[in-house]
This record gives C-alpha cells, sequence and structure tokens, in this order.
C-alpha cells in the first residue's frame, strides 16, 4: 500500500506541475480582461512617474497597473512624466496585435495642445523588426506547447537585438530620421514578453524636446497608433510571385486570407489609433 500511494501520490504532482503554467495563464487572461473592463478608453488623469523608474519592459515599478485600455488599438497603456521626461507604457496581450507590433511598430505621437498649426509634431516609431526574424518570435507565441519558462529569456533576447532602430520625426537637433536604441539624444525605449505572452513596451522622450508643444498649462496632445503591417511584412507568393500591394487582384485575394490564430490578414493591415490630451503631472 504505501508503495502505491507514492505512485499515485508522485502522479498527481507531475499533473500539478504541468497545469501549474497552464492555470497561470488562464488567471492572467481573466486579470486582463476584468481590468480592461474596469478601465477608461483613453487615460483621465496625470501620473507623476515612479521614482524608481527603468525602461526595461517590466512593469514592476508601475504595480503591473494601467491607466487605460483601449478596445479600438486593444492596448493597455499608462502616459506618465516626472520633471526631465514624458513616458509612455504600452501592453498587448492577443496575438494579432503583437503581430502588428512587432512587424511594424507603435507610433508615438505628441501634438501641440493649442491651435498653432506652425509647430512640428514629434513622434517616434518602434519596434521595427526585420521579417526574417518575426516568424520564429511569433512561433514561441502561437505554439502551445513551446514552455514559456524555458523560451522566456531567448525570446527576449531576440526580440531586442532584432530591434535596433527607432524612427524619429520633428524633433530639434535630431537630424536623421532613423537613430540607434543606443542614441546620445535621451530618447529611450525597450520591449520583453512575460511569463503570459504579453508584449510590453515603454518609450522615455526628454521633455526639452516637447515643450514647445505644451500649452502654459503643462497640456499636450498624444496620439499612439499601432501601425497596419504591409505586403511586404509577409512571405506572401502568388503564382510563384511574391505579393504586390498596388494589384487590386492580389489584394482581392489577400482580403480572402485568414491568419493563425484566426485573425484576417486585412486587418492585420489596417493601422488602428487612439487619442487623447495629457496634464503633465507635477
Amino acid at each position: 500500500m504505501p508503495k502505491l500511494y507514492h505512485k499515485l501520490n508522485h502522479f498527481n504532482m507531475k499533473k500539478i506541475k504541468f497545469l501549474t503554467p497552464i492555470l497561470i495563464s488562464l488567471v492572467a487572461l481573466t486579470t486582463s480582461k476584468v481590468q480592461a473592463q474596469k478601465l477608461p478608453a483613453t487615460q483621465k488623469e496625470s501620473v507623476l512617474a515612479p521614482s524608481n523608474i527603468k525602461i526595461d519592459g517590466k512593469t514592476d515599478e508601475w504595480d503591473n497597473q494601467f491607466k487605460a485600455y483601449n478596445k479600438s488599438t486593444e492596448i493597455f497603456y499608462t502616459i506618465a512624466n516626472d520633471d526631465k521626461n514624458l513616458y509612455l507604457i504600452i501592453q498587448a496581450t492577443r496575438y494579432s496585435i503583437i503581430d502588428k507590433i512587432t512587424g511594424d511598430g507603435i507610433t508615438f505621437t505628441i501634438k501641440n495642445s493649442g491651435d498653432s498649426k506652425t509647430v512640428v509634431p514629434v513622434a517616434i516609431t518602434y519596434p521595427i523588426i526585420p521579417k526574417a526574424y518575426r516568424p520564429h518570435i511569433l512561433h514561441q507565441l502561437s505554439d502551445t506547447s513551446v514552455n514559456m519558462a524555458d523560451a522566456l529569456p531567448g525570446l527576449n533576447k531576440e526580440l531586442s537585438a532584432h530591434a535596433q532602430d527607432i524612427i524619429v520625426t520633428g524633433f530639434d537637433d535630431i537630424t536623421d530620421s532613423v537613430i540607434s536604441v543606443y542614441n546620445e539624444h535621451g530618447i529611450k525605449v525597450a520591449g520583453l514578453f512575460n511569463m503570459n505572452k504579453a508584449l510590453t513596451y515603454e518609450f522615455a522622450i526628454p521633455l526639452k524636446y516637447i515643450n514647445q508643444l505644451t500649452t502654459n498649462a503643462g497640456e499636450l496632445k498624444y496620439n499612439i497608433k499601432v501601425n497596419g503591417l504591409t505586403v511586404n511584412s509577409y512571405n506572401i507568393v502568388i503564382n510563384g510571385k511574391a505579393a504586390n500591394a498596388a494589384d487590386e487582384k492580389t489584394m482581392a485575394l489577400l482580403n480572402e486570407i485568414t491568419l493563425q490564430p484566426g485573425s484576417k490578414l486585412m486587418d492585420q493591415m489596417s493601422a488602428t489609433d487612439l487619442s487623447g490630451t495629457y496634464k503633465l503631472a507635477k
């Protein structure tokens, strides 16, 4: 009897260990849905950035909480500031949105909050991962047999290794349209996957670059866009030729394609965005 009990007990422990990651994922998904239902579509409050903030793609210093969830873009986000920088942290939990973000990036645009049309907005776009590297990253997210505990370190290493550039526009004193993530301008970006396959990105922009865009009360307008993928983001071959977005027949065929795990290709090629007004916290 003791031997039989030991075997049954060993089996149950193995089963519990196997189920634990699944249960954690289910709890995380349920928690995300509940949180999304309680949050506004656009952020309503000013937020003073945590004193221990690090641009590393982790949500620890934010207490793993966000100030808004936007259904159009399907992202959680928080905008915050301190006396040096404006920050944006976003998180995507759906595979289809992560597909878009890793393909053509997020564009964070800061606009003039007043009536002036002569002040040029500033914008940063990140990440842009070359399509040669995206399939392996996305496969690990869509394959349910992948053990994330084992895969996560390598997955995040790939993510950072292949997203080395930031596209910038409208910045005074920055003449290049593409800068390195290791730039001397103080613009910082970082992204990480977590155990629940959610993707988090953080952005930091020095306030000196956006002072001309804020009102005397410290207000500014912003836009967050999840850029739509292009035909070139995929390796699509039709009748032996690469897909051509300029060809109407090709685009009609593409409109019928459903990607795994269930999203329409044309939906992936459509950008979504949100806009709001933020007042700098003091």
